[in-house]
């Protein structure tokens, strides 16, 4: 599974899940791919740099970025 934007590179780890695998790049996006057909579910541009890998949680992801932002978003 490649990320989706090739000009950069994955950033850290996938987080794999029963349906998604979640990616950041060294471009601060992190993307959510179906693991069944590879497709970009959604993916989301940090304002700075981010701190791999993301965290999936109950209720969303988390991912953080190297100035202390930490986001939120949706699964």
């Amino acid at each position: 599974m490649a990320c989706p934007d090739r000009r950069a590179r994955v950033w850290g780890s996938p987080v794999v899940t029963n349906e998604l695998v979640y990616v950041s790049n060294d471009d601060g996006l992190v993307f959510a791919l179906d693991r069944a057909d590879d497709r970009v579910r959604w993916q989301f541009q940090a304002q700075d740099s981010l701190v791999p890998p993301p965290t999936v949680g109950r209720d969303g992801v988390y991912v953080g970025d190297v100035a202390g932002t930490v986001y939120a978003l949706p699964q």
